[in-house]
């Protein structure tokens, strides 16, 4: 579960997830908490262990003006989208953005807070744990 915990957080911190500023008097940190999940193969063998880092989105300020649609396709115009590829005879490829939901930029000041045993366990990442960090991007579990 390290290796998890540990790869999870340098995505993060690689991705240019945070940026360490000081908070103002009013500003709020929100917590984070850890989901995990064993991933196996076909054949019920262990294949590997995911974690992921997100954010208390329940603990969330509610009064955020912050825009909180995600673009995604209906079922209806993802037919029309073959129908029209078949008819034209072109060929659909699938393609899957790995963190993509990490890419979309806040654009509010958004602080959480890390657990300071991260820094213990990853000294690599100690200046970002146990202290208020701002969300440069967005996060799992924002409201």
């Amino acid at each position: 579960w390290l290796k998890a915990y540990h790869k999870e957080l340098k995505v993060l911190i690689s991705s240019g997830t945070f940026s360490i500023e000081p908070m103002l008097e009013a500003e709020v940190a929100i917590p984070t908490m850890e989901t995990n999940r064993v991933k196996l193969q076909s054949d019920r063998m262990l294949d590997k262990l995911k974690n992921r880092i997100v954010v208390r989105g329940d603990l969330q300020n509610k009064l955020s003006t912050e825009d909180k649609w995600s673009p995604t396709a209906s079922f209806r115009s993802l037919k029309m989208f073959l129908a029209h590829a078949c008819r034209l005879k072109v060929r659909v490829r699938q393609m899957d953005f790995i963190g993509a939901f990490l890419q979309a930029k806040v654009r509010s000041r958004v602080f959480i807070k890390m657990p300071a045993i991260y820094g213990e366990l990853f000294p690599d990442i100690k200046a970002y744990c146990g202290v208020p960090i701002r969300l440069i991007k967005s996060m799992y579990g924002m409201a």
